[in-house]
């Protein structure tokens, strides 16, 4: 049996790989179309099974999610196939209740879960449903700096940024003034070439609770993403170097990064 349903539309493919992922990790079950179907197997047919034999159903709701036929199916056949059984909403954008009620209108009478402001706290919210969280205390000895630069977090920022234009413009060779259209294989290139740079941090929440950078990059990415499409004028495009920084900006602003000393250190 596996425990987890996750309904998404294949628009929404990049979150939902992240999803899983983040899952997998914290040792949860999960079932989806484009990875736990065989060759050669019945895709309607796989899909019934997987529903019959889930516990529980994640949706993914966003505004594409909301038109999709399959995913208003799957949620229909969920609520149609035995009791005591949760359905868990996600929402990825702002003021998309009424995506809940397009998909299925027993939706909006669930408690959802909220990505649209933050990943870090939507994926925390989650796992806890699975007695599991997605912040976690490193341990480290009395007498430890943890293995963390602290000598200058003034800097941060601008080491942070400086870094991320190195790895973008670096491999990519492009003019910084560029404009960079945002299309989502654009987004999944930034997020790409960003990551090298962005796991020579330390990254803390509230609390000073650690986080994975490569998530919260992922956030910073689409919260940037999305921001600048709303502003976006007609036949204008963004400067890449503007994207790649802005960026750098949300993750030092909404968190406290640190640069990890890599250099080894005598008992």
């Amino acid at each position: 049996m596996c425990d987890v349903f996750l309904s998404y539309d294949h628009r929404d493919k990049g979150f939902v790989m992240l999803l899983e992922d983040v899952l997998r990790h914290s040792g949860v079950n999960i079932w989806t179309s484009h990875s736990s179907i065989d060759p050669g197997c019945a895709f309607h047919e796989e899909i019934g099974k997987a529903i019959t034999n889930s516990d529980i159903m994640i949706v993914v709701v966003t505004s594409h999610s909301r038109k999709s036929n399959w995913v208003k199916r799957e949620v229909r056949m969920f609520l149609s196939s035995g009791v005591n059984r949760r359905i868990i909403p996600l929402l990825l954008e702002r003021d998309n209740l009424n995506d809940l009620k397009d998909i299925a209108l027993e939706l909006m009478s669930l408690q959802s879960v909220n990505f649209s402001t933050s990943y870090s706290t939507g994926f925390d919210t989650l796992l806890g449903v699975f007695g599991g969280s997605f912040f976690y205390k490193e341990k480290r000895s009395p007498r430890s700096r943890g293995g963390y630069d602290r000598r200058d977090p003034a800097a941060i920022p601008r080491r942070l940024r400086h870094g991320f234009r190195k790895e973008y413009f670096g491999e990519t060779g492009d003019d910084k003034f560029r404009g960079l259209p945002l299309l989502p294989r654009n987004r999944e290139k930034v997020l790409s070439l960003l990551k090298p740079e962005i796991v020579k941090y330390r990254i803390s929440g509230v609390g000073n609770l650690s986080l994975q950078p490569e998530v919260v990059l992922r956030e910073a990415v689409d919260y940037v993403w999305n921001d600048l499409k709303k502003n976006e004028r007609n036949g204008e495009l963004n400067p890449a170097v503007n994207v790649i920084e802005t960026v750098a900006d949300y993750i030092t602003s909404q968190y406290s990064a640190a640069s990890i000393d890599r250099r080894s250190r005598p008992n």
